[in-house]
């Protein structure tokens, strides 16, 4: 049996909460004017999302050039190699060690955190639950993420939005890498990675 309504009487947190103390299988979508993001669910465990913006989808490979994790140049290349040999981008890009499987989760991560951000931003919409249905049916690395954790952390995020644009609210504003860089000696692999891009 399906589930449908708006943002009205429910909230989306109370909806991917309700739907992980149920351990129920199927996707929820949910849709607030042009945008629509879907969830993937079993047994109550995320097992990837979706955000598309007027028809159009982000789809992972934006994520893995995002995170810095492979140029525009290696995208290009393995895409055409995953054509021609009738592979997913991710089979090739694994079978020549330019992504392990669990970098692949830990984008795979990255990427459903930002979507619920994104969900959790907005203030009205609709949604849908088609139970016993998938994505990502056929990929080869499967995920399997702790509703709440991501749901926490999204709340995080959304209670300190607020002090983080007041700082960043100037578009004109332009981070730029210092001469000599007070950097620690030991810096996390995110860490590097936003350093890289600055």
């Amino acid at each position: 049996m399906g589930l449908e309504g708006d943002f009205k009487s429910v909230s989306p947190v109370e909806l991917l909460q309700m739907i992980a103390q149920q351990q129920k299988t199927g996707v929820m979508t949910f849709v607030s004017k042009t945008d629509t993001i879907s969830i993937s669910f079993d047994n109550g465990r995320i097992t990837g999302a979706i955000h598309g913006r007027g028809g159009s989808q982000f789809p992972l490979e934006r994520y893995l050039v995002v995170s810095g994790r492979i140029s525009k140049e290696e995208l290009y290349k393995a895409k055409l190699k995953a054509e021609e040999a009738g592979l997913s981008l991710e089979a090739v890009l694994m079978k020549e060690g330019v992504l392990t499987e669990d970098i692949f989760r830990e984008i795979i991560r990255c990427k459903v955190q930002e979507i619920l951000d994104e969900l959790f931003s907005w203030e009205e919409g609709k949604y849908r639950f088609e139970p016993g249905v998938a994505l990502y049916s056929r990929s080869r690395v499967k995920v399997s993420f702790d509703p709440m954790g991501l749901i926490l952390e999204g709340m995080r995020r959304i209670d300190e939005w607020p002090q983080m644009k007041k700082v960043l609210d100037n578009p004109q504003l332009v981070f730029d890498k210092k001469e000599s860089p007070d950097v620690p000696a030991s810096m996390e692999e995110d860490e590097k990675i936003v350093l890289s891009l600055i």
